[in-house]
């Protein structure tokens, strides 16, 4: 491997400003709501509505921070995709498997299928960017890896969903 210097103090910056601050204001809003549960069970309300418009909102997020890079290189996408959508694919089974045989209820099966499959999609995308005989570019999959595992949640609750109803 090659030796790369990291600057400390960028490190600190990056890390305060992606967990530290946000887990911050989790806390806060946390605390309001609890003080104010009228409030706070309408603002809850208000932003379990709007989901779908938070996920289109980190979406546009991650391809305005490395879109160029996706823009010339769209086969890298397609060579992700497969890899992943397998991964995901085995990941879902094994867990309705693994629930069915523990004889889980249907919330624990969905929340162990959910868990798992958010706790393993790092390594989805470590699959996914060894599929590729050059050098993988970190950037490119890290915007890349949630654009595929964002839909395919979606689709793992629908699955779920169905698979209750059919029960």
């Amino acid at each position: 491997g090659k030796l790369v210097s990291i600057n400390i103090l960028f490190l600190l910056e990056n890390v305060v400003l992606v967990l530290v601050i946000p887990l911050l204001l989790a806390l806060i809003s946390k605390r309001l709501i609890q003080k104010n549960n009228h409030l706070g069970q309408g603002i809850m309300l208000k932003i379990a509505a709007n989901q779908t418009v938070f996920l289109a909102i980190a979406i546009a997020a991650m391809f305005a921070s490395q879109g160029q890079i996706l823009i010339q290189r769209p086969d890298l996408l397609l060579k992700m995709l497969m890899p992943v959508l397998i991964f995901f694919g085995v990941n879902f089974w094994l867990g309705q498997l693994i629930g069915h045989l523990a004889k889980f209820s249907y919330e624990e099966v969905a929340c162990f299928n959910c868990t798992t499959l958010a706790r393993n999609s790092p390594i989805a995308l470590a699959i996914a960017t060894s599929t590729f005989g050059e050098r993988p570019l970190i950037a490119l999959a890290l915007v890349i890896g949630p654009l595929i595992e964002l839909p395919v949640m979606v689709l793992v609750s629908q699955s779920l969903l169905r698979l209750r109803l059919q029960k």
